[in-house]
């Protein structure tokens, strides 16, 4: 995240690499955003692995501010990974 200043105001601007990168994701963002998201809390990235899986992340590994119910109308995936330093780490697989 990085900020650029506009007629004299701060405004966020998000990197290139984190923005959704086809319309399956761009569809996923505003359905999010939808929900209540804010666009600027979402990154999407590549995982490392054979199938270079693309996922989102909010907030930097902080769980999706969404009912049961409203995920479940969404092709994702919720992951979670239990860290000793900074406890849960949630990251949704887009499937």
């Amino acid at each position: 995240m990085s900020y650029q200043i506009i007629d004299e105001k701060y405004i966020k601007m998000r990197h290139e690499s984190v923005m959704p990168q086809n319309p399956t994701e761009q569809s996923l963002e505003n359905a999010l955003v939808e929900l209540g998201v804010d666009r600027e809390d979402l990154e999407f990235s590549t995982a490392i692995n054979p199938n270079s899986t693309r996922y989102i992340r909010y907030r930097y590994w902080r769980p999706l501010p969404i009912s049961n119910h409203d995920f479940a109308e969404l092709p994702l995936y919720e992951n979670f990974l239990e860290e000793d330093d900074c406890g849960n780490l949630y990251s949704y697989e887009i499937l």
